[in-house]
């Protein structure tokens, strides 16, 4: 009963077995993309949404800091590199090697 409901609510319905195990991916209906682990995925795996959602995290992100990583900033060049590799090229390289 509680399957049926789910799949229901699907707009598309695709299964995959792997391993022997049967998985079913669902597309809510009315959505044309879905989160799945921080990657929105669209149905016809362009990636754009995501990558208009990261664009939009990196900008937002880089102005924030702006204060202190330009250049009229008084702190030391590799602070402002440790600064960009932990925060700003973390939300850049996120689900990459998709």
């Amino acid at each position: 009963m509680e399957f049926q409901r789910f799949l229901d609510s699907c707009q598309v319905v695709q299964s995959v077995e792997t391993k022997g195990r049967k998985e079913f991916k669902c597309w809510p209906r009315g959505q044309t993309h879905s989160k799945y682990l921080g990657v929105i995925l669209d149905q016809r795996l362009t990636y754009q949404p995501h990558i208009e959602y990261i664009k939009k995290n990196y900008t937002a992100a880089e102005a924030r800091l702006y204060p202190i990583l330009n250049k009229d900033s008084k702190m030391s060049t590799n602070n402002k590199l440790l600064i960009y590799k932990s925060i700003l090229r973390s939300l850049i390289s996120y689900a990459v090697p998709i």
